[in-house]
Parts: C-alpha cells; sequence; structure tokens
C-alpha cells in the first residue's frame, strides 16, 4: 500500500511558556495529488498545523510535541531541513519573513544554489517561477520594495521553483488582488493535476470550495470537520460563530433555506432560474501577469464625493486631504504614482483598491507625509504636507502599515499603545489612561503585557491598529487592516471604524475584501499609479469591463444579481436576501 503524502497521529504541540497546546490530538491523513483546504479562525492551530505538516515541528520550532508526523511514510523527527524541503516546500503566513534576497532574482535562486544545481539548471527554474507568478520583468528589484501581494509572490516563486512533491502554504492568497488570486488557485489546480500535493490554509473560502478535494475545519487546535466542502460549509453559522466566514452564497442559501448548499454563484442562479452567464466579460487574462491598466474615463477633477452606496455623512466646508497631480518615482526609476487627483472630506469612508503593484500603499503614504511626492502636492488641512514634519501631520491622518511588524516598537502590549499620546505631549497619566480605554475597546486588555511582537500576526495588527487610535486622529488610513484577521476580528474592527466615522473621522481602507468594500461612500480604483475610477461602490460592482480590467471581483451576491439581470447590483447579502426573499 501506498504510504500518505502526509500522516498526523494523535499530533499535540504547545508552544513554550504558554499554558493552552495549539494543537490537541490531531489525527489526519492527507493522499497525494490531493489538494486540501484546511479553515479556522484565529488560534484554532491552523499556523501551527502548516509546522507540523511541513516538518518545522518537532524539529525546527520549540515546543512539546507528542504523537508521531509522517511525510510519505517517515518521520519528520530528526531529519534534516535541506533533507525535509526536498519534499516539502512551506510558504509562511507572513512573506516577509522568507526574504533573504536582495533582488528578486536572487530571491527565487538561494535555494536552487543550495541544491547545489547546474547554473543552466537554476537559471531556467528561476525563469519559469517567476513568469508562472507574474514577476518576469522584476528579476532587479529588490523585494522590499514590492508591494504586500508583490513580496507574497516573490516567496512563492522560491517555493516552486525548488519544485517539492508537497505545497504547504499559509495564507497564500491574503495579500492579492482578486483575480491574482483566482490565477493562484489555477496554478494550484495545474500542480495537482501533475501529481503533487497541496495544503492550503487561507481564508479565501468562496474559491477554495470550488478548487479543493476535501476541507479540514481546525477549531481550538482539533479537527472539528473534515468532508467534501459542500458537506463542510452546509453550516454558516456554525462558520462564522469559530471565526470563518462562510461564502457568500452558502449564507444566502441558508437565508433562502436551499438545500444542498451551494458552492458557487453559477449553482445558485442556476437553481433560481437564471443564466449560468454574467452580462458583460471582463478582459481575458491568459497568464498569471498584471492587467492592462485601464483608461482613465474622461471628465472634470474631483470635486464633492458623490452619491454613496451607503448613506454616510455629506461633505461640509473644505476637503481634509487634497491631491493634486501627484506623481512620484523611486530611486530605481519605478514610476508609482501619475498624476493622482483626490479629494477626501471629513467623516468620509474610502475604500481604495487596484491590483498588486498598482500605487495603493504609496499614494496612502503621501496622505500623512511619509512619503512626499515627485511632483504635484498633498494638503492636510490646507497645509503642504512638504512643510510640514510627519509627525505634525500623524496628529491629523494616522496611518497603519500593511505589516504591523513596521511599527510595533515597545516591550509590552500596554506601553505599544501608549507611545503615541505621548509623542503628543499628552501628561502621563492621561496617556496611560487613552492606552487603557483603546485596549479595553479593541478587546486587548488580556494581553496588556505581552511582548507585541511575541504575539500572532492577528494580535499583532490589532496592537498596531490601536496604537493608530489612541493617536485620536481626524483621520485613518488603514492599509490592509484584516490580512491576518479572522471573520470575528474583521467584524470588529468594522464595527469599530463605523463607531469613528459616527465621531466624524474619516477613514481611508485600502483592501482586496470586496465584501468590506461595500461599507464605503466611494471607491477609489488605481492602476498603474492612475485613478481609474473614483465613485460609489455599486457603480463599479456594475461594471464589468473596468473590474476585469483592473484585476477586481465584486462580491458573490453582486455578481448574482448581474446573472440574474437585476440592476443596479445587490450590495451585501441583506440586500439579496430581501429582494430573493420576496421573489419566493
Amino acid at each position: 500500500m501506498t504510504a500518505p503524502a502526509i500522516e498526523l497521529r494523535e499530533v499535540r504541540f504547545r508552544y513554550p511558556r504558554t499554558e493552552e497546546p495549539a494543537l490537541r490530538g490531531v489525527d489526519l491523513r492527507i493522499e497525494a495529488g490531493e489538494l486540501v483546504g484546511v479553515i479556522g479562525g484565529t488560534g484554532s492551530g491552523r499556523s501551527t498545523l502548516a509546522l507540523v505538516m511541513s516538518g518545522q515541528i518537532p524539529s525546527f520550532v520549540e515546543g512539546r510535541f507528542e504523537g508521531e508526523a509522517l511525510i510519505f511514510g517517515r518521520s519528520t523527527r530528526g531529519r534534516r531541513g535541506a533533507e525535509l524541503a526536498e519534499e516539502v516546500g512551506i510558504l509562511y503566513q507572513d512573506p516577509e519573513s522568507q526574504l533573504y534576497g536582495l533582488t528578486v532574482e536572487e530571491e527565487v535562486t538561494v535555494g536552487l544554489e543550495n541544491r547545489g544545481l547546474e547554473p543552466e539548471e537554476i537559471r531556467a527554474r528561476v525563469a519559469w517561477a517567476l513568469e508562472v507568478v507574474g514577476l518576469a520583468g522584476s528579476e532587479e528589484r529588490s523585494p522590499y520594495d514590492l508591494s504586500g501581494g508583490e513580496k507574497q509572490r516573490a516567496v512563492l516563486a522560491g517555493v516552486l521553483a525548488l519544485r517539492p512533491r508537497i505545497l504547504v502554504l499559509d495564507q497564500p492568497t491574503a495579500a492579492l488582488d482578486p483575480l491574482t488570486r483566482n490565477q493562484l488557485w489555477e496554478l494550484l489546480e495545474a500542480l495537482v493535476a501533475e501529481g503533487r500535493t497541496v495544503v492550503a490554509i487561507d481564508q479565501d473560502l468562496d474559491r477554495l470550495v470550488r478548487v479543493a478535494h476535501r476541507l479540514v475545519w481546525m477549531d481550538g487546535g482539533r479537527v472539528r470537520a473534515d468532508g467534501a466542502p459542500r458537506e463542510v460549509v452546509a453550516d454558516p453559522e456554525a462558520l462564522a460563530a469559530s471565526g470563518v466566514r462562510p461564502p457568500q452564497v452558502a449564507r444566502l442559501a441558508a437565508a433562502l433555506r436551499l438545500s444542498p448548499s451551494p458552492l458557487g454563484v453559477e449553482e445558485v442562479a442556476s437553481r433560481l432560474g437564471g443564466s449560468s452567464a454574467p452580462g458583460p466579460a471582463p478582459a481575458p487574462r491568459p497568464t498569471w501577469g498584471p492587467a492592462p491598466a485601464p483608461r482613465p474615463a474622461p471628465g472634470p477633477a474631483p470635486g464633492p464625493r458623490p452619491a454613496a452606496g451607503r448613506p454616510g455623512m455629506a461633505p461640509a466646508g473644505d476637503p481634509l486631504v487634497v491631491c493634486e497631480g501627484v506623481e512620484h518615482t523611486f530611486l530605481d526609476g519605478t514610476r508609482a504614482l501619475r498624476g493622482v487627483d483626490l479629494r477626501i472630506w471629513a467623516g468620509e469612508f474610502l475604500a481604495v483598491l487596484g491590483p498588486n503593484g498598482s500605487g495603493k500603499t504609496t499614494l496612502a503614504r503621501h496622505l500623512n507625509g511619509l512619503l512626499r511626492p515627485t511632483a504635484g502636492r498633498v494638503l492636510v488641512r490646507g497645509r503642504d504636507t512638504r512643510e510640514a514634519t510627519t509627525a505634525e501631520l500623524a496628529a491629523t491622518v494616522g496611518y497603519l502599515f500593511q505589516d504591523p511588524n513596521h511599527q510595533l516598537v515597545s516591550r509590552t502590549v500596554r506601553e505599544e499603545i501608549a507611545v503615541g499620546p505621548r509623542a503628543r505631549g499628552l501628561p502621563e497619566a492621561e496617556a496611560r489612561a487613552r492606552a487603557e480605554e483603546v485596549m479595553e475597546r479593541l478587546g486587548l486588555a488580556s494581553i496588556a503585557q505581552e511582548h507585541p511582537l511575541h504575539l500572532t500576526l492577528a494580535d499583532k495588527q490589532r496592537v498596531a491598529i490601536a496604537s493608530v487610535v489612541a493617536l485620536d486622529p481626524a483621520a485613518l488610513v488603514l492599509d490592509e487592516p484584516t490580512t491576518a484577521l479572522d471573520a470575528r476580528e474583521t467584524e470588529g474592527l468594522l464595527a469599530l471604524l463605523r463607531d469613528l466615522r459616527s465621531e466624524g473621522r474619516t477613514v481611508v481602507l485600502i483592501t482586496h475584501d470586496m465584501e468590506l468594500v461595500v461599507e464605503a461612500d466611494r471607491c477609489l480604483v488605481l492602476a498603474e499609479g492612475r485613478v481609474v475610477f473614483d465613485g460609489p461602490p455599486r457603480a463599479l460592482f456594475a461594471d464589468d469591463g473596468l473590474l476585469g480590467r483592473a484585476s477586481l471581483e465584486p462580491p458573490q451576491v453582486a455578481r448574482l444579481a448581474r446573472i440574474l439581470g437585476v440592476e443596479p447590483p445587490w450590495l451585501d447579502l441583506a440586500e439579496a436576501v430581501a429582494a430573493l426573499g420576496r421573489v419566493g
């Protein structure tokens, strides 16, 4: 009998200095050639499971390990890293922790050189890997200058170039734009068709349920369910309660009492009597690489914000932030922004969207002076950012980095959150009181004495958000704040942002999560450093051509509305249930 690719027998693991085990008696068998999805909320044991399946635990990660982990029938205990790497490639949740090279090419080359491969073979593998992840042409760029999604793809290229028999991927799509995400799943399906085994720990359940042979649902360090995707997502309420966001179509089916649970939009449309083909087709994307940039629509310079998809605060007085013809060219010659005109109003919720590398983060860093324009100007409350310090601007515009590790500087969570208020000159007692208030508001009191850098990525993200909120700025700019958060934590963040808006604050949210976009008054879409759309979410979701060219995909209910011929499309689940419930 052929040994399974991965077999875990009664695996238990406890990290040092922790009371609760991360894994509690996990039994799991994954056959060669399977694509298995692993889901679960924060603290469910997903990432620890990845470390066990790749052999990092017990050989290279401290802690108490019990049970047995086997790869193709051989125990992982005591095996050398180089030996394991030939069989299992792992992509960590935080891709920056895997960056080593000075250039993208070197990033992919280093593992191959360690294998002792011939130069010609190395060149061929590097070229192939960069091509399939869409980074061909970026060989000489520094990986540290890439966008978050591009960093993820660079690390993945390094893993793929090694051609391991098993791929264990922890949140491989978290920082990717929607269409690039789809292309990754297509690539993984192709690798499985060649006989490789893929284990993907991911929150992209919309697509995962359609590509995975099985879903393993982790909860509290145990396997709560292991079976066909349709069976595992049949109880969306239970999934949500454990921190997993079910696909919108699964939630819709439950609300409409459709059984069995559907796996995709087309299946729901078919059951409801609609065509399975949507309206105008997006522009074709034959390769992984970036889509061609949409042409900016002609029209007047941005003025007062248009009518929102949701009721919000009407703009009053002068805009809080103004960008006029903003250009930015980095030292390596990369033109990140090309003539951006933008006005952001007090009390507004603006979502910033676009493909990986489109200039979203570069634009965000201009809003509080972390970057200054190469040409054009940025005004914050009428003041040119080139005439103010970043500290002065931060009092008005708070900024959350895409990687929370970049803004954590203190030894405890409590001290981290008090840093900003102290820097603004608040008396010590008031700074501490502000920190306590924000910790309580964001549910961080239980980890107040923990070292921020010892936390999970999700908790680091929450601490970084708290440190920005503690500054009490008029506007918050959040760069992909939900990347490491589970469904419960994401909803908690949205509740906080709604509260801040009700207090008159401005929220600028950079995101690839199209379900979050419906919270916004306006969407700004960037492509190749240019603004190609500025308007309400509903108008964006109705423009199939723009969505395709800008590497965007609307939420499932908006796509369903388009298939069913509903105009304008639904924004969210509540609208879809209300409309379809009336029809039923």
